[in-house]
């Protein structure tokens, strides 16, 4: 030991014997049973784990669809997918349940007691949180007992259960990497640490393509307590805050189900073939309008058509020419490629709007272009005489028409045209100018 400095002493276990050692004694009993004690983990608690659940049910199979002004039989083994999206044949090619205007599709599903209304389905990934529901008078539907044993919710990073077990270390919720330390990033440690063994899952299977209404949920504990389960959020007065995770919302209405679950009959992967045609809408708030630039066409030779890409020049000597400062003309606006359509805002009241209300309408770049012989190419455009501008965003909006297949739970397959819609990212936009003066040699 040394006699200068700090002093530190080390335990050093000589036996051969690791019997001991895996043991992990608890030295103090009493001082762990007084913290639990004084943090008040005895009070009112029983300690039971669940050990049985009992769920009550019915069952309303899908009966119907109504896209636009039809109404379709629901199949119990046709993806949904292809009931909504498939164009029509005939000399037009758009949806009954494509919205050109707000660029997404709009339908219904229908049981003998509830009506889902679908709400901002883009063409991907449809799922039970794209519906609104409402309750109907009906058939009692289908009577549903089930009788489970739950099991642990299990997360990547959680703790494991036992004292020995090597646990994932791919997963720390405690770690000070990643955002700036908030409110949230305290209460999902606690979450995963704390209260994570009090989650339990249950396998309630019911069939694809219905809606299940839970009637009851009884759970027996390991000291045979039987206690009755209420949904999360169920109330029957509107809420401060409507929302709420995995709950429909009931239409109009500030309140939501937690009772009802939708599961849909979609395919368990959607296919994708050839692109027929992409269209950007993006936003240009230095020239104060929203481009549709027809980024790619397909012709009738079934190939690509040619577009300009954003910012290629029309004049491409037009920059040399500028070198000179000889004879100047003057230029109202400049010219941009016939594959960039601009849709300017215009009040959509009768009188001038006090509330802003404003849509975006299909224009024409230039004055040769008209009804007869359009600028646009393309269907996409085409439908889109007007925009919604709450449904444009600062990052611009990709709208695609592309073949589509999938595989129906009867083993055939289905294939049909279909759309989608997602975020078009950084795009470069048209350098559109005014009030430019330019050389005499300029092509004019």
């Amino acid at each position: 030991m040394s006699t200068s400095g700090s002093q530190q002493l080390f335990s050093t276990n000589v036996s051969a014997d690791l019997n001991t050692a895996l043991e992990a004694r608890t030295k103090d009993p009493l001082w762990y049973l007084a913290r639990q004690w004084q943090l008040g983990e005895f009070e009112a608690e029983t300690g039971g784990l669940p050990m049985q659940v009992h769920v009550e049910a019915r069952i309303y199979p899908l009966e119907t669809c109504r896209v636009g002004g039809r109404s379709v039989d629901v199949s119990a083994h046709a993806p949904l997918e292809y009931l909504v999206e498939s164009e029509p044949t005939g000399p037009t090619v758009r949806p009954d349940g494509w919205k050109p205007s707000a660029l997404e599709y709009g339908f219904s599903l229908s049981t003998d007691r509830h009506k889902m209304e679908a709400r901002g389905y883009d063409g991907r990934a449809m799922d039970w949180h794209d519906f609104s529901l409402t309750l109907q008078g009906g058939s009692p539907g289908e009577e549903q007992r089930l009788e489970m044993v739950p099991g642990q919710l299990q997360i990547r990073g959680v703790p494991e259960p036992r004292f020995w077990e090597i646990e994932d270390r791919e997963a720390y919720f405690d770690s000070g990497e990643g955002a700036e330390p908030n409110i949230l990033s305290l209460l999902l440690p606690e979450f995963f640490y704390t209260d994570m063994k009090n989650w339990y899952t249950i396998p309630a299977p019911m069939p694809s393509g219905a809606v299940r209404e839970i009637q009851d949920v009884r759970v027996v504990d390991s000291f045979g307590v039987v206690s009755s389960v209420d949904p999360v959020g169920a109330r029957s007065a509107p809420r401060d805050d409507p929302w709420s995770i995995y709950a429909m919302d009931l239409g109009d209405e500030e309140r939501t189900n937690s009772s009802t679950l939708l599961c849909l009959n979609t395919a368990a992967r959607v296919g994708e073939n050839d692109l027929i045609e992409e269209v950007r809408f993006l936003r240009d708030e230095a020239a104060n309008l929203v481009w549709g630039w027809e980024r790619q066409l397909t012709g009738s030779d079934g190939l690509f058509a040619t577009v300009l890409e954003p910012g290629e020049a029309i004049h491409a000597d037009e920059a040399d020419a500028l070198a000179s400062t000889a004879d100047l003309r003057f230029r109202l606006k400049s010219e941009t490629a016939r594959s960039f359509i601009p849709y300017l805002p215009r009040q959509t009241a009768g009188v001038p709007a006090v509330d802003g209300d404003i849509a975006l309408r299909r224009a024409r770049s230039s004055e040769a272009y008209s009804s007869k012989n359009p600028q646009y190419r393309g269907e996409i455009v085409a439908e889109s005489l007007y925009l919604n501008e709450e449904d444009v965003p600062r990052s611009g909006v990709r709208v695609r028409r592309l073949h589509r297949f999938a595989r129906g739970s009867d083993d055939e397959v289905y294939f049909w045209i279909g759309r989608d819609r997602n975020i078009a990212g950084p795009t470069k936009k048209p350098k559109l100018t005014f009030d430019d003066f330019l050389p005499v040699t300029a092509d004019k």
